[in-house]
């Protein structure tokens, strides 16, 4: 059992480190990136909102 959570934690390791190494979005975004990871429902609501008039103007 311990050898198995051994291996586990082994592969989580290795998918981490890849996550790491490897960037989705370029380095100039971090910004934004960071700035909608931490304010999610917020960034969420304000699309919303934007999407919601555009389709009224349109």
């Amino acid at each position: 059992m311990k050898n198995d959570f051994l291996k586990e934690l082994q592969k989580e390791a290795k998918a981490q480190k890849k996550l790491n190494e490897e960037r989705i979005f370029p380095e100039f975004l971090d910004e934004v990136t960071s700035f909608i990871g931490e304010y999610s429902w917020q960034t969420l609501l304000l699309l919303s909102i934007a999407s919601a008039i555009l389709m009224e103007l349109i």
